[in-house]
């Protein structure tokens, strides 16, 4: 558990925000979230949580964040692509 707090502890993920918007890319479930102090940024988040943001769209939920690799950029969706790189994800999404 230490790990997992020291992961967050590095990065600026917010514990809270509102999901603005929710697209499923090639390499990840891109969401568009405004944090409680205004901004927004563009965040990536497993494909399984695509619809539960979709759901959410417009709300305050609480947001929780792991450390995962994905599909390199350069690999451009091509599924025999083996690069990978190492990003944050928001991993769950709390009412």
């Amino acid at each position: 558990m230490a790990l997992a707090h020291a992961a967050l502890a590095q990065t600026d993920g917010p514990a809270r925000g509102t999901i603005v918007s929710a697209q499923e890319g090639d390499i990840a479930c891109y969401l568009r979230i405004r944090d409680t102090a205004g901004q927004t940024r563009n965040w990536m988040a497993g494909f399984d949580l695509c619809p539960q943001a979709r759901r959410a769209l417009g709300r305050e939920v609480g947001l929780q964040w792991r450390s995962e690799s994905v599909m390199h950029p350069s690999c451009q969706g091509d599924t025999s692509c083996r690069r990978t790189q190492r990003v944050l994800l928001v991993a769950g999404i709390l009412r």
